[in-house]
């Protein structure tokens, strides 16, 4: 390992303890897409800990299951149906959110197929984005990369 490998290593550590503090939890592409949905969505950041059935709830009570997939990715699964909408983020090769897509969870429970002896729901993505409504992240890319570039 040389010493750019180990530089490396060592803002990635950064970046993860950096994420702990700020959040209260640990940084996974996940985690992230959560952060990225609750900004989008105006909710209240995720909690540290899990509750079933979905990632986010906005004040009024709406509960949002939050997917992050690569676009290449075929399926997405769900454990169940105890949410109002999922949301699907895929990411771009910076980490910043590529495109986004909100389906409610009726939408959800048509589309999915049921993979009893593996206890999950699985929907292709291509039906996913077909079915979903595309939401509008520029404004949140935008800030994002405005961030990044400020000094």
């Amino acid at each position: 390992m040389d010493n750019d490998d180990i530089k490396v290593l060592k803002q990635s550590a950064d970046a993860m303890q950096r994420f702990h503090r700020r959040f209260g939890l640990d940084l996974s592409d996940s985690k992230l897409c959560e952060v990225y949905v609750a900004l989008r969505f105006d909710l209240p950041l995720p909690g540290c800990g899990n509750v079933k059935g979905y990632d986010l709830q906005s004040s009024d009570g709406t509960r949002y299951q939050v997917k992050c997939r690569g676009a290449g990715t075929l399926n997405l699964d769900l454990n169940n149906f105890e949410f109002d909408f999922v949301v699907l983020v895929n990411l771009s090769e910076d980490f910043l959110p590529a495109e986004m897509w909100k389906l409610g969870v009726e939408k959800a429970r048509v589309l999915a197929a049921d993979r009893g002896k593996f206890r999950k729901f699985q929907i292709r993505q291509r039906a996913f984005k077909s079915a979903a409504d595309p939401i509008d992240i520029s404004g949140l890319r935008e800030s994002l990369q405005a961030v990044a570039l400020a000094p």
